[in-house]
């Protein structure tokens, strides 16, 4: 949800809003609605057995909506801001919800994460073919290069492993889901549906869906908007 890769200016502004960011209604609403996606996926969640990466995790909320179905949650995004107040949500968890506190084994990791090997030593030799499912929400869009993250996200993931993409799609009036004086650190103003789907193909990713998963209503600088939400899906083989 907050920055990923090459986005290092970005990672500042996201660290500035850290703090705040779980009380922004926005994020709220758009993180319900994508867990309630990703449940619906077609994915069989399994709370015993289900290993799950969240790319772009920014707080943890959405880990934080999944962990009572899956086995093990580990978030990574380039914010350290963010991550910081992740990791205070995870070491609180013995008093907040105990029950939650083993889907949590791997702490949040702070890394631009663009090449392999970069999560060795959390499984196998150099971190690869660890997790059944990849999560991704409002991170995309940061992205530069899409075809190369998700040629990389790919290699985390384990036979048959899922990969689970949330963004908003790009309309005419989609560059106005961030405020103007944001523009210069996004990279895509939307995702194109008809090219993500062509994206995942690529990256070796089978039985490839892109479906509009939900919309939100926001206040812009150009009145309130709809925003349509994607939930794109691929299955590597």
């Amino acid at each position: 949800m907050a920055t990923t890769t090459q986005d290092a200016s970005s990672g500042n502004r996201f660290d500035d809003m850290a703090e705040s960011w779980d009380d922004r209604p926005d994020v709220r609403e758009t993180t319900h609605h994508a867990y309630e996606a990703i449940l619906k996926s077609g994915y069989p969640f399994d709370p015993n057995a289900t290993s799950v990466m969240e790319f772009g995790c920014g707080t943890g909320m959405l880990s934080m909506k999944l962990a009572p179905h899956i086995k093990s949650v580990l978030g990574v995004d380039a914010s350290e801001g963010m991550i910081k107040v992740f990791s205070r949500k995870i070491a609180n968890l013995p008093t907040t919800a105990p029950e939650l506190v083993s889907k949590f084994p791997y702490k949040p990791q702070s890394i631009f994460l663009e090449r392999p090997g970069q999560l060795a030593g959390l499984g196998g030799t150099d971190g690869s073919g660890l997790f059944d499912i990849i999560v991704t929400h409002l991170a995309y869009h940061h992205i530069e290069d899409l075809q190369s993250m998700t040629d990389l996200l790919v290699q985390y993931l384990r036979p048959h492993g899922r990969l689970l993409i949330s963004d908003f799609e790009q309309t005419f009036t989609s560059k106005y889901f961030h405020p103007s004086s944001h523009w210069h650190d996004v990279e895509h103003h939307g995702i194109d549906k008809n090219a993500l789907h062509t994206i995942l193909t690529r990256a070796g990713l089978f039985n490839v869906s892109v479906e509009t998963a939900f919309t939100l209503q926001k206040p812009t600088e150009s009145g309130d908007l709809s925003f349509p939400f994607l939930l794109a899906q691929g299955q590597l083989g």
